[in-house]
């Protein structure tokens, strides 16, 4: 979406908050919460059953849906992405932080850490929580100074 943005192409934008809107429709997780980063198979396969795998909820994907429809809420207005950005931040407040600010990197379903092989779990992200923050707030702040207006897509 934002190279959509940066490229002055409104229909590939438009193109991707679709996609946005039913990868989120599709994988949210309606008992537990959350996006999972499993896979999702349409039809059952020799690796598993169709449909969502529960196992794990990766912190990157639940900052990518922040992201992605706060920038829809900001360019279309689209009560889908204000539903949808709540309820994922909710998510995500209350399974990805920590009391002292520190994020998880990946949660079970149930929203217990899940030890990743390979991955220490002392490692900190550097780069995905600064980018939702930086990204949401540039958002705000251009729908501040909008007074509530759709920002204007740049033509």
């Amino acid at each position: 979406m934002t190279e959509a943005i940066r490229e002055k192409n409104g229909t590939l934008f438009y193109i991707l908050k679709n996609r946005i809107r039913r990868m989120v429709e599709m994988t949210w997780d309606h008992i537990f919460e959350g996006v999972p980063s499993g896979e999702y198979r349409v039809f059952k396969t020799d690796r598993g059953p169709a449909g969502v795998e529960w196992g794990e909820k990766s912190m990157w994907i639940q900052v990518e849906v922040l992201v992605g429809t706060m920038m829809t809420l900001e360019y279309t207005g689209d009560v889908w992405a204000h539903e949808w950005y709540e309820r994922a931040r909710a998510f995500t407040l209350r399974t990805m932080t920590t009391d002292h600010g520190v994020w998880r990197q990946a949660v079970n379903r149930f929203g217990e850490d899940v030890p990743r092989p390979g991955i220490s779990p002392y490692r900190k992200d550097n780069f995905h929580q600064a980018r939702y923050q930086f990204m949401n707030l540039l958002s705000l702040d251009r729908m501040i100074a909008n007074k509530g207006k759709l920002t204007p897509f740049p033509l």
